[in-house]
């Protein structure tokens, strides 16, 4: 696991069903909103908190034996505790350092569940994406941004109507986009930079009307741009640069009178680009 030394004590969990941790801050948000993100202030809400100070409550630790590390005492004894000590009543739950220690993998999910957001952004848990995550019928937010999951994105992650902001950056996931996910017509942000995709664009994602954000960099794909990517109108981010896109740049990327953020870097495209309506 990531950020892990042999000196730190570890712990695995499995979630049960009816416990999901989630843990946003405004250090997420940064991440979602960075073209208009200013505040500097790192808060969290404080469910969030009481949520974090249970779990440590529900785990008990073992110091290392000090005995087999003469001489290194100061050293040992900063790393001896897994960084859950440092979480306590009153202080800013976005300031605890640690959520890589959190470790485990997700359940099979039941149908009927009312879970809003499942955000695991930036801790340890790996494994699969269940295809019973479509179960989650009422989730508005999945992110696992900076996780270890590993495998395919599941075409069931398409039965989340509800969902607005989809975060599968920066994992291990390979295998094409799913058709499926042009099915999510309230979907405003689309993050799946950093993984190990093949194949095209799926034609399906004209679909997303509503689409803000949409972030594709370093993925491994392929093919032409789509000329329906200039009808996504209320792009304001497109990044897709890193990838093996081949063709003409579509005239149609002209149509984004509200994109600030745009990305082809590495790729193999020729023409031109209208920008005078950007």
């Amino acid at each position: 696991m990531k950020g892990m030394t042999c000196l730190q004590n570890r712990f695995h969990f499995l979630i049960p069903y009816s416990l999901i941790i989630f843990f946003s801050c405004s250090v997420a948000t940064q991440h979602v909103l960075n073209t208009s993100f200013t505040s500097s202030a790192i808060t969290c809400l404080p469910h969030q908190r009481s949520a974090l100070l249970q779990l440590k409550k529900d785990f008990a630790f073992e110091k290392h034996n000090l005995t087999d590390f003469i001489g290194l005492y100061d050293f040992i004894d900063s790393y001896s505790y897994p960084k859950m000590k440092f979480w306590k009543e009153g202080k800013d739950c976005c300031g605890w350092d640690g959520n890589r220690d959190l470790t485990g993998f997700l359940p099979n999910f039941h149908s009927g569940s009312k879970l809003k957001s499942l955000s695991l952004y930036s801790t340890g848990f790996s494994g699969r994406l269940p295809d019973s995550i479509g179960n989650l019928r009422s989730l508005n937010e999945l992110d696992i941004w900076e996780t270890n999951f590993s495998g395919t994105i599941p075409s069931s992650v398409g039965n989340l109507s509800q969902l607005v902001h989809l975060d599968l950056e920066g994992e291990n996931l390979y295998g094409q986009i799913p058709s499926t996910l042009g099915n999510l017509s309230q979907l405003q942000y689309l993050w799946l930079s950093g993984n190990n995709l093949n194949g095209q664009l799926p034609s399906t994602l004209k679909n997303l009307a509503k689409l803000t954000y949409l972030q594709l960099e370093d993925t491994g794909l392929t093919g032409e741009l789509p000329f329906w990517l200039g009808n996504l109108r209320k792009l304001q981010t497109l990044y897709i640069g890193g990838n093996r896109f081949n063709g003409q740049i579509p005239s149609s990327l002209g149509n984004l009178s509200q994109l600030q953020g745009l990305e082809l870097y590495s790729e193999r495209l020729d023409g031109k680009l209208s920008l005078l309506r950007i």
